[in-house]
């Protein structure tokens, strides 16, 4: 099974109870669970934006026009490296 027959059959389980939705996690979560450098960034893109664990706040967006880029007065090291470019 492939692709959209997968997706579909997925969705058809989901519907008949057959399987559990999965919750989704913030960065901060992914990175309480599972500490990476990867995880790292993006958990601190996430509360650098102002997001807390239970809260985005508009946190994707913002991470994604982030006015801290290499040519700004006040740059981050990490913008090459952020979440939700």
């Amino acid at each position: 099974m492939r692709g959209t027959e997968a997706l579909l059959e997925y969705r058809r389980k989901l519907e008949a109870g057959e399987v559990e939705k999965v919750a989704q996690r913030n960065p901060t979560q992914r990175w309480q669970e599972h500490n990476t450098r990867k995880t790292a960034i993006d958990a601190f893109c996430w509360q650098c934006m102002g997001a807390t664990a239970e809260e985005s706040n508009g946190a994707r967006a913002a991470i994604k026009d982030c006015p801290s880029n290499p040519a700004s007065f006040n740059p981050c090291p990490l913008w090459e490296w952020r979440p939700y470019r």
